[in-house]
């Protein structure tokens, strides 16, 4: 899976040249290329961070009922 890469000479249109995706070496049944390892990265991590925030404000809610 390719993402098409901005061509900034043409105005609004996109060029349809790939990007090089690496696949990931050095994992097991590993079938993500880089790009997609790093992007479900970001959105676990992102997901983890919005849930400790979340927790947060759920316990000082409840500190501040009692």
């Amino acid at each position: 899976m390719g993402y098409p890469l901005p061509d900034r000479a043409a105005a609004g249109r996109v060029n349809l040249q790939k990007r090089y995706e690496t696949p990931l070496k050095n994992t097991k049944n590993s079938d993500l290329t880089q790009n997609e390892a790093v992007y479900v990265y970001k959105t676990l991590s992102k997901c983890i961070s919005n849930a400790v925030r979340f927790g947060k404000e759920m316990i000082k809610k409840r500190v501040l009922a009692e």
